[in-house]
């Protein structure tokens, strides 16, 4: 009872492994001559104590475990003296001292790696008994301390095997042996070595695409059996894999195959039971053997269903990972106890075929692989050449990779899009981004005839159905916010919103009125990660920008901007050529999904002549096409010089009014406002279209009559057009106050704010004459969302100062006003709470009589704060 109580102890003692991370930089990796000296005398005479002791000095013992560690790698000149030369094999020569200290020293591997040889030993022979527990415990924190220090396990104990088994070689002479030293110098020069045992899966870095072995941890099991049974079942589901079918595929079926022959030898022990209880070795074997087969499982999968272009640009590297699985595979089946499993002779040579074959393994590429790689270089080096490539040639590569139709070659830019966010370096930005040029280029010229794929432009989260947190919801636009940034006076907007916002002359924040200091925006990441994970609950896609910012920060890339060039001439010259609406249909939906993707594409598609030709289109009775085509302007005028084109073109200005008036359908007619309210950004542009009775018309009978998403674009215009006082003349006239008030029982939010501007504007008048509006706006403060009850309390105030007495006794006259004012400065949003107070104010001084109708009478500062509302552009 008292060692078991020691052995708890000495457990509970032990330094976890985020406390060992910390303490491995406190020592520091590399001591001088004298303390390497004293700490290689401590573990002598750890050695003879042994460490089946109870360790009452855990600290020194990690510290002297540690050092030891450590110098594996310390100068050569403390290993010269250590070194057996032979007749026979000539030693490799030691590497000369480098900055990195990076030289292989026996002396202080091969005395942490005895004192597991000893454990090991000594447990296996049943020389120990009642502590064999700390035994095992002893070995494995040994172990994992290698891990931790990026030393493979099996090298350290290959390198004592050869000591103490008193072999008179050199240090790892053989091939194998060079091989697998050099990949693990590599792994620790690049970084990549990463913790097995020592670290938890909820520790690990988010999973990239082909991430490096090691990163799986081995599950607790509680017997021997329970932990076969679970390799076998691991190493089942990577037999059952099937290999990379377009690059590769030598290098995935040989490690598949072996790993069928390691599910015959697990088979065998399962059924077989051929000892009670595995030796530690074994277990430990078996152990690794699950982070292997899981590496294995993992990287064929990631190669699956990862980018094929990408993969067949890095299959070197890919080749090169194949091979060490393959390594770490043979270094298992090398140091398993055959002889003490005792299995049966064909398991034997079951076991002997797998070794062999791993030992043969090398670091091979096919050759069809490695000249498919350069043909689809060849082809990007004549794209950045300005050489258009061959038809046939791109389809003999396409072909290869399994890229057959329109469907596959937009998923594989998506997926290279997502590798450009996943990439830190810039030169590997730049390959990938060339590539996407090349995959949407050949996605045009080759599959030209495929049906369009559908792109919903519209948010889902615009249906009426579905209520968007109030916390997601941009201040500005009052639609959920895609790119969630941070201003000076510590706001978060949506990045679009508030650039436009900031680009139409505006030097005050929006929600507070105060003066920014300064334009810069920081990116509110964590805003972000909740908007996605609240858009993956309700399956509503987020198209996030940040992975179009990527790109576009690589856009210089010449090879992209040819593709770009060549793709949209093709699809220029094949819509004029076409003959029907439905080929042409085709071309324009490429054309409108290309000039979403970024500034160099809707510049590209503008100066080679495309405004012209969709004019065209604008007329065509065919739905489809008619939405396309105003899709595509509608994208194009993000570019601020396209809209100089627009506007100072009558033909497609005239063309976008008469969509907005005549369209054939919903989509067509609320894409047009869309486009409307994009021009309107510009101070110059919306006077000229405020001046416009078309214009007017057009927005206020689609806010009328339109399906909601149809009247949210309408009524995002006019509220554009309603910061020009002299526009809001016009949209009295023509009945904006009776919208509005119609509106807001299906739309509050859209339609206070339209009446906030107004009131604003000079509009006073003609919401007094309304019937029963104040009325209304006082229901919309009670049951309205945080950011309608914001508006219309905004609403109220400037109606209570400008209307005067009269206007205040209505108010003041509906039952349980004062209780809902109240409420929206306990529970409203900032901006809310200050108007409700200010709301307040005015009623309590109108009961008290001193509520008179000169504006001076009463004043706040910050009265008012204009909210415009924006939209998302389609796609």
């Amino acid at each position: 009872m008292g060692e078991k109580s020691e052995a708890a102890e000495d457990r509970s003692a032990e330094p976890s492994t985020v406390e060992a991370e910390i303490h491995l930089k406190e020592i520091g990796r590399f001591p001088n001559l004298q303390q390497v000296r004293e700490l290689q005398a401590r573990e002598l005479q750890l050695q003879h104590i042994g460490l089946t002791r109870r360790r009452a000095d855990s600290s020194i013992s990690y510290q002297v475990l540690h050092a030891s560690l450590d110098n594996a790698w310390v100068c050569v000149g403390l290993t010269n003296g250590h070194r057996k030369k032979s007749t026979k094999d000539k030693p490799v020569e030691a590497e000369p001292k480098s900055g990195r200290h990076r030289v292989p020293a026996l002396v202080s591997v091969s005395r942490a790696a005895q004192v597991w040889h000893c454990v090991l030993q000594q447990h296996q022979r049943k020389k120990v008994h009642s502590v064999d527990r700390n035994l095992v415990d002893d070995a494995r924190l040994l172990r994992r301390w290698c891990l931790i220090n990026g030393i493979c396990f099996f090298w350290v104990l290959r390198a004592e095997e050869y000591r103490i088994g008193g072999k008179k070689r050199g240090w790892l002479t053989t091939r194998r042996e060079k091989e697998t030293r050099h990949s693990w110098e590599k792994l620790l020069l690049d970084n990549e070595v990463q913790l097995s045992m020592a670290v938890s899966q909820e520790t690990l870095p988010p999973k990239k695409k082909r991430p490096t072995a090691g990163l799986i941890a081995t599950p607790s099991m509680e017997s021997d059996e329970r932990l076969i049974r679970t390799l076998l079942l691991r190493s089942k589901e990577t037999s059952s894999l099937k290999p990379i079918p377009f690059v590769l595929y030598r290098n995935s079926i040989s490690i598949i195959r072996k790993t069928k022959l390691l599910t015959l030898l697990l088979e065998d022990l399962v059924v077989d039971h051929v000892v009670p209880c595995f030796p530690a070795s074994a277990v430990l074997c078996f152990e690794e053997l699950y982070i292997v087969l899981q590496s294995i499982k993992t990287l064929i999968e990631d190669c699956c269903n990862g980018s094929k272009f990408w993969l067949l640009i890095q299959q070197q590297s890919v080749a090169h990972k194949f091979h060490e699985l393959t390594l770490e595979l043979s270094t298992l089946i090398d140091i398993f106890p055959i002889k003490e499993m005792n299995l049966s002779e064909d398991i034997e040579e079951l076991v002997n075929l797998i070794r062999k074959q791993c030992s043969k393994s090398v670091a091979s590429i096919a050759e069809h692989d490695i000249i498919l790689r350069n043909d689809v270089l060849e082809k990007l080096d004549r794209i950045k050449s300005e050489i258009v490539p061959q038809q046939s040639k791109l389809k003999e590569i396409f072909t290869r990779l399994q890229l057959n139709d329109s469907t596959s070659c937009t998923d594989e830019i998506e997926i290279l899009e997502e590798e450009v966010k996943n990439q830190s370096d810039q030169k590997s930005k730049a390959e990938i981004v060339s590539l996407i040029g090349l995959v949407r280029y050949a996605k045009c010229v080759l599959y030209g005839e495929s049906s369009p794929r559908i792109i919903r432009c519209r948010n889902k989260s615009n249906s009426t159905d579905l209520t968007i947190p109030a916390d997601f919801r941009c201040p500005i636009s009052l639609d959920l916010v895609r790119d969630p940034v941070v201003i000076c006076t510590g706001q978060t907007y949506d990045r679009a919103s508030i650039n436009l916002w900031i680009e139409s002359g505006h030097t005050t924040c929006p929600k507070t009125g105060q003066t920014l200091l300064h334009t810069e925006m920081i990116p509110n990441r964590a805003l972000r990660n909740l908007i996605v994970m609240w858009c993956r609950e309700h399956r509503i896609p987020f198209e996030s920008t940040e992975i179009k910012e990527k790109v576009n920060d690589v856009t210089t890339n010449k090879t992209l901007f040819e593709a770009t060039k060549m793709t949209v001439s093709f699809l220029l010259e094949k819509a004029r050529a076409s003959q029907s609406s439905e080929k042409a249909n085709y071309f324009v939906h490429e054309l409108r999904a290309l000039a979403k993707t970024d500034s160099n594409s809707r510049a590209c598609i503008a100066e080679a002549g495309g405004l012209p030709l969709l004019v065209k289109f604008l007329g065509s009775d065919h739905p489809n096409l008619q939405v396309n085509a105003i899709t595509t302007i509608l994208n194009l005028s993000i570019l601020e010089a396209n809209k100089t084109r627009i506007m100072e073109t009558d033909s497609v200005l005239n063309s976008i009014i008469e969509v907005l008036r005549t369209g054939v359908s919903w989509e067509a007619k609320g894409n047009a406002a869309a486009t409307i309210f994009s021009l309107t950004g510009v101070h110059t542009y919306r006077k000229k279209l405020g001046r416009k009775t078309r214009v007017i018309k057009g927005l206020m009978e689609l806010a009328r009559t339109g399906p909601v998403s149809s009247k949210r674009d309408a009524l995002v215009a006019i509220l554009n057009l309603a910061g020009d006082r002299e526009t809001v003349g016009k949209l009295i006239e023509v009945g904006v106050v009776e919208m509005a008030s119609e509106v807001m029982d299906g739309l509050p939010e859209e339609g206070v704010t339209v009446l906030e501007a107004v009131v604003k504007k000079g509009g006073l008048v003609a919401i007094t004459a309304t019937f029963h509006l104040i009325t209304k706006l006082a229901t919309i403060l009670r049951d309205g969302t945080e950011r309608a009850q914001e508006s219309a309390a905004a609403t109220l105030v400037n109606v209570c100062r400008k209307g005067g007495l009269e206007i205040v006794t209505e108010l003041a006259a509906i039952p349980g006003i004062e209780r809902v004012i109240w409420e929206v400065m306990g529970m409203g949003t900032g901006r809310g709470r200050r108007k409700a107070a200010t709301l307040l104010r005015i009623l309590r001084r109108w009961a008290a009589g001193l509520y008179c109708n000169a504006t001076a009478t009463y004043s706040t500062t910050n009265a008012s704060s204009t909210t415009t509302v924006g939209v998302v552009l389609p796609g």
